[in-house]
């Protein structure tokens, strides 16, 4: 059965809002689950988990050692589907940069930081500018090379645009012209999915990152959506100085203009993804199904998750691991439980059962996630007073409507969960013993014990290949 297989990963949606600001997408699916599981709290763990069907602590890419080169494409799913030519179309910078990631793809596609592309051709800015040292010299030093790549009109109109809508240095009260990167990646997807057309079927993952840090408005944002002001940026505030803080009231306009422009980049998702399958339709003789989900949820400072900002500070909540998955276009023998509790570890059984024209096989009974460590451990570890407990392993099972969660510090709590999404209700707060779960083999305290003896705080986010200013920008988003 020859089909296209498309995953795309709009990045840090939570369910709640995706409900709320997706209606396209949600009226044009055939399937939704209502009850989809992240495997973990962020990129770097969550892609893997999604990618081998296991666990953190089973494929060993997290916080501790945050590399893909450790895994082969044999540990992927994307290895069965040996009839199709994989492709990737990626706007996220946290694996752009991770060595061994890029290698799981027979085409790699990825689509600049800066979000820029108005010109094809063009000087690498995320590279130069991570690479060079400010001041007039600088710009000598970046004409001279467009020079000498023979690219200065696209180099120029590039850098122009990152001075004009990135930084808002000229006029900050004017929304970004450019989106962040969405797109180029619908771009990238529609030249890799042409070639179905007469070649060999496509597996197409493709990851667009407005819904994450930073937030700026847009001007293609829905207007009604945000009355946040165009001079407005989530940077203006780092996370961890809000996690941390005593009084968290005094954030609130600030957390209310984060809201505000999260639901205005999703609503925009959800108009950039159904013009995607609209042109998919229209235009692709081969058959093709769509998966559309996303690797992780976001905090956004709410009562019920611990008045938390963003995705790094822990705590497995429902905004952070509670996901949508929508699939569009499935074979007619695909079945596929709505209301039934699925965890992205079985990412891979979907595609496999789309591509065989078969039913996927589901028997998990329990639906697992854990957080190994905090992103960024290795700076955080010198910036943060209370570093053991942010630096907290984590794990949680979902068994019917309950949510159990237990840490490494000893902490269990059991949540009620389902009745609405995102949210949690605390049923039990009494601390007690791990609880014996099938797919942790290894006792969390011990795993945690074993990391710290064989990393210290001796770890960084990024791999050695990448320079400092790049490992600054992941700082800025969080990370470190």
């Amino acid at each position: 059965m020859t089909r296209n297989v498309v995953f795309v990963v709009l990045d840090t949606v939570r369910k709640d809002f995706f409900d709320k600001y997706s209606s396209r997408l949600r009226e044009r699916s055939d399937i939704e689950v209502q009850r989809c599981y992240a495997a973990s709290t962020w990129t770097i763990p969550s892609h893997a988990s999604m990618l081998t069907g296991h666990l953190p602590n089973e494929h060993g890419i997290h916080a501790y050692s945050p590399s893909y080169s450790t895994i082969s494409l044999e540990d992927t799913f994307i290895d069965d589907l040996d009839e199709h030519r994989s492709v990737a179309v990626n706007a996220n910078f946290n694996l752009n940069t991770r060595q061994g990631f890029r290698d799981l793809f027979d085409q790699y596609n990825a689509i600049s930081f800066t979000r820029f592309g108005f010109l094809d051709g063009g000087v690498d800015l995320v590279s130069f500018a991570a690479n060079h040292d400010g001041g007039s010299s600088k710009y000598a030093k970046f004409l001279l090379k467009a020079a000498r790549e023979r690219s200065l009109l696209p180099s120029l109109v590039n850098g122009a645009a990152v001075k004009l809508y990135e930084t808002g240095s000229w006029f900050p009260a004017v929304p970004r012209y450019a989106d962040y990167g969405a797109q180029n990646v619908v771009a990238g997807a529609k030249d890799a999915l042409s070639s179905s057309n007469s070649g060999r079927p496509v597996f197409l993952y493709a990851n667009l990152m407005e819904a994450h840090m930073p937030h700026r408005a847009v001007a293609s944002y829905d207007r009604s959506l945000y009355s946040t002001p165009a001079s407005w940026s989530s940077d203006e505030v780092p996370n961890w100085e809000m996690n941390t803080a005593s009084d968290f009231d005094q954030y609130s306009s600030y957390v209310e203009n984060l809201r505000e422009l999260y639901r205005a980049s999703i609503d925009y998702l959800d108009r950039v993804i159904a013009e995607f399958l609209e042109w998919t339709e229209r235009e692709i003789d081969t058959e093709t199904t769509v998966i559309v989900t996303s690797d992780h949820g976001e905090n956004l400072g709410y009562d019920y998750e611990d008045n938390l900002i963003g995705h790094a500070a822990g705590g497995l909540s429902e905004g952070l691991l509670h996901v949508p998955l929508l699939v569009f276009n499935p074979p007619d023998e695909f079945d596929l439980d709505e209301n039934q509790p699925l965890s992205q570890l079985d990412v891979g059984e979907l595609c496999r059962a789309i591509v065989d024209g078969s039913s996927p096989r589901l028997p998990r009974t329990e639906v697992p996630a854990e957080r190994v460590a905090v992103p960024g451990r290795d700076t955080l570890s010198e910036e943060l007073e209370e570093f053991e407990y942010w630096d907290r392993a984590e794990r949680c099972v979902y068994q019917d409507d309950m949510k159990i969660v237990w840490d490494s510090l000893g902490r269990r709590r059991k949540y009620a969960v389902g009745r609405s999404p995102s949210r949690e209700e605390l049923v039990d707060g009494e601390d007690g013993d791990e609880p014996v779960v099938n797919d942790f083999s290894t006792p969390l305290s011990e795993y945690k014990e074993r990391m710290n003896e064989r990393y210290g705080t001796d770890v960084v986010l990024v791999d050695d290949t990448v320079d400092a200013g790049v490992k600054e920008r992941l700082k800025n988003l969080g990370y470190g």
